[in-house]
C-alpha cells in the first residue's frame, strides 16, 4: 500500500492454508467473514467487508461489525455457481473521531471552538469527495454547517445544537473519507457448487454395502 499504514488486518477466517485453497460452500450459504482488524493511536476504526462473483468487476460491500477485542465480523451469500472472493478493508474514520472527542468536551464544558474549524474541513472535504454523488440537498445543507461552523459571529454554545444533529451525523456516516485505508493484501476464494455437492461430501463417510 503506498502512503502511511495506520490499519491492520490480521486472521481472517474462513480461509485455507493461508488463502492457498478456497473453502467450499453451495448456493444460497452464507459466508460468516471473521477479522482481526487494529490501528495506531485512538481513532474510530471502520471495517468492511469486500465481496464479489468471479464474473462481476465491482465489489459488494458490508460494513464489518465490532465483536470483542479487535475482532470484527459480517457475512454474505453466494447465490450462484463459480467462485466469489473477498477480502477486508479498514480505515480511521475522521468524522467519527471528531464527533465523539467534541461530545467529549461539550459534556465536559470544555472548550472546543477549534474543534468546530477541524469538523467544519472534514465536511468540506466529503463535499468535494463525492460531489458527484452525494444529493443537492444533502450538500446545501453541509454547506450551510460549514458556514455555521466558521462563523465568528456566532459563539461556540449556540453550535452544540447543530453538533448533536442526527441529520448531521447520518449524512457524514454515509459518505466517508477513507484516507489512509487499508485492504487485506490477498483476495480469499469461496467455491460455490450445487447443494448436492454438500450431500456427497457426508454420505461417503459411510461404509459401502459389499
Amino acid at each position: 500500500m503506498k502512503g502511511q499504514q495506520r490499519v491492520i488486518i490480521e486472521n481472517i477466517k474462513p480461509q485455507i492454508n493461508c488463502g492457498e485453497f478456497p473453502v467450499k460452500r453451495v448456493v444460497n450459504d452464507h459466508v460468516q467473514v471473521e477479522a482481526d482488524v487494529f490501528c495506531d493511536g485512538h481513532d474510530v476504526l471502520r471495517v468492511e467487508l469486500l465481496y464479489r462473483h468471479h464474473d462481476e468487476t465491482e465489489w459488494h460491500i458490508v460494513e464489518m461489525t465490532h465483536d470483542i477485542n479487535d475482532r470484527w465480523n459480517a457475512q454474505f451469500y453466494v447465490l450462484q455457481l463459480g467462485s466469489y472472493f473477498y477480502t477486508v478493508r479498514g480505515w480511521a474514520d475522521h468524522f467519527k473521531t471528531w464527533h465523539r472527542d467534541i461530545l467529549i468536551k461539550i459534556e465536559a464544558k470544555a472548550d472546543f471552538a477549534s474543534d468546530l474549524l477541524v469538523g467544519a474541513e472534514i465536511i468540506k472535504q466529503t463535499i468535494v469527495k463525492y460531489i458527484d454523488v452525494i444529493p443537492h440537498e444533502e450538500a446545501d445543507f453541509l454547506k450551510e454547517i460549514v458556514e455555521e461552523f466558521t462563523a465568528e459571529t456566532v459563539q461556540p454554545q449556540n453550535k452544540i445544537r447543530t453538533i448533536l444533529s442526527n441529520a448531521l451525523y447520518d449524512i457524514m456516516v454515509k459518505y466517508p473519507v477513507k484516507v489512509h485505508a487499508t485492504t487485506f493484501d490477498k483476495d480469499l476464494e469461496v467455491t460455490v457448487e450445487r447443494e448436492r455437492a454438500n450431500f456427497s461430501s457426508w454420505y461417503e463417510v459411510f461404509p459401502r454395502s459389499l
